[in-house]
């Protein structure tokens, strides 16, 4: 301090300075060091510093639930989710394998709570015989290959209560086998031998002529004896009764067929005029 600042100035910055007092005397003069505050914040922060290890990683609330819920026992219902969806995908034999596997034991079931005279291997005439006069046969066609489709069939139509009208053709022994062995009724077409996927048959003309062949016989087997039929391809399925309406407009037509294709539009576009529509793949719908 100087003249030109009295001392009282001088005692009043030394008391609101964040520095090192000068003498030991400075808290018995009043001048309270106000550092000191700030002291045992600085040593916990020391001391936190000192016990961690300099590489550990910042991880969040997250990821430290997610770290702990993967270290559950592996007996536990989590485990084993996790071990199915982290295994192999099964193959197509192997799906398949399992699908005809579960799907035997549901139609069999259902086939057994179908109040019905005939099952196993039956003829048209014998079909005919048991069924209510003017009731419609529902039929559709199977092959070994196409037989979890046949078995997904048979049950959109057991939903539907309409199992007990239906009739599998089967197209090879196989099918024919194991049709008869589910208790369903089955017609013996088998001669027609083919239980391939039938992938590619449009380039074999003749084999795929033949089927159609096949086909056109079980119709007319049921149509001869005054049966009206109603047939489906075994990838479809149906999740309502069409017979309701299909009757209503029986007096409007003899024949009444369906298109493959869902769009109207794109079913009149035989030519591929349409812009919309891809000129390579217009003759796709609808065939």
């Amino acid at each position: 301090c100087s003249k030109e600042r009295p001392q009282w100035q001088c005692r009043k910055k030394a008391s609101v300075s964040f520095g090192m007092p000068r003498t030991s005397s400075s808290i018995s003069e009043g001048r309270f060091p106000i550092w000191l505050v700030f002291l045992p914040f600085a040593l916990v922060g020391i001391v936190n510093v000192a016990r961690a290890p300099s590489h550990a990683p910042v991880v969040s609330r997250r990821q430290l639930a997610l770290q702990r819920s993967r270290q559950k026992p592996p007996d536990s219902g989590w485990a084993a989710v996790e071990t199915s969806r982290s295994s192999a995908a099964l193959s197509s034999e192997e799906a398949t394998r399992i699908a005809l596997e579960k799907g035997s034991q549901r139609v069999r079931a259902a086939a057994a709570a179908v109040s019905s005279p005939v099952r196993g291997v039956v003829t048209a005439e014998a079909l005919d015989a048991v069924l209510p006069k003017g009731a419609v046969v529902w039929l559709t066609f199977s092959n070994a290959a196409y037989l979890h489709f046949a078995q997904n069939f048979y049950l959109s139509c057991a939903a539907v209560g309409r199992a007990h009208q239906l009739a599998i053709a089967a197209l090879d022994p196989p099918s024919l086998s194991s049709w008869a062995g589910l208790g369903v009724p089955v017609l013996n077409f088998s001669v027609f031998g083919d239980a391939s996927d039938f992938r590619g048959i449009g380039a074999d003309q003749a084999r795929f002529r033949r089927m159609g062949a096949m086909k056109v016989a079980a119709f007319l087997s049921l149509l001869r004896r005054g049966r009206p039929v109603l047939c489906s391809d075994v990838d479809t399925v149906w999740l309502a009764d069409p017979e309701p309406f299909l009757r209503s407009r029986a007096a409007a037509a003899d024949i009444a067929v369906t298109s493959d294709c869902l769009s109207r539009e794109a079913d009149a576009n035989k030519r591929g005029d349409s812009r919309r529509f891809d000129p390579k793949g217009v003759w796709f719908c609808g065939h």
